[in-house]
């Protein structure tokens, strides 16, 4: 009788252990599972190499066009708010430099050629910031914000003159 306890035990415990076990490697490799559905763009590019194994190109071409738009706006968005926080801290060439970078991806952006403008302006850099808030005018003619700064840089660009 003690040994068919030990061995009924034994069995618990190890049926015990083995599920415990299987929990946890079932934890550990959902979990990655789970955080890729947090990034859209990873999720595409694996989704688009899935396909293309398949051979299905089309669709594969597809997620990964997807992807790369997420990224490039991510990456858009990152630059501006960078040079933001840079003109905010006064170091208004780095900020040019990721209004630049921005620009590269978004070309017509009024937004960051607006944020360039301030920018250069802060700078002291009056030609570059008027040809940015005329370049935003042509987009947005109704930018009330470049239209006032144009005002307000090229009286100041007058009264410095004389």
């Amino acid at each position: 009788m003690k040994k068919v306890l030990t061995i009924l035990l034994f069995l618990y415990v190890s049926l015990f252990f083995a599920v415990l076990i299987n929990t946890v490697l079932g934890i550990f490799f959902y979990i990655p599972k789970l955080c890729s559905g947090l990034n859209p763009a990873q999720t595409l590019y694996d989704q688009g190499t899935a396909y293309a194994d398949k051979g299905d190109y089309d669709k594969a071409i597809e997620d990964y066009t997807s992807a790369i738009e997420i990224i490039n706006n991510n990456l858009y968005k990152a630059l501006n708010d960078r040079g933001e926080a840079y003109t905010d801290k006064g170091d208004y060439d780095r900020a040019i430099e990721d209004y630049n970078a921005a620009l590269k991806i978004k070309p017509d952006n009024f937004f960051t050629l607006n944020d360039r403008g301030y920018a250069y302006y802060k700078k002291g850099d009056y030609d570059q910031a008027i040809e940015n808030f005329e370049a935003v005018l042509k987009i947005d003619p109704d930018n009330t914000e470049a239209r006032e700064e144009l005002r307000k840089i090229r009286a100041l660009k007058s009264f410095r003159s004389k």
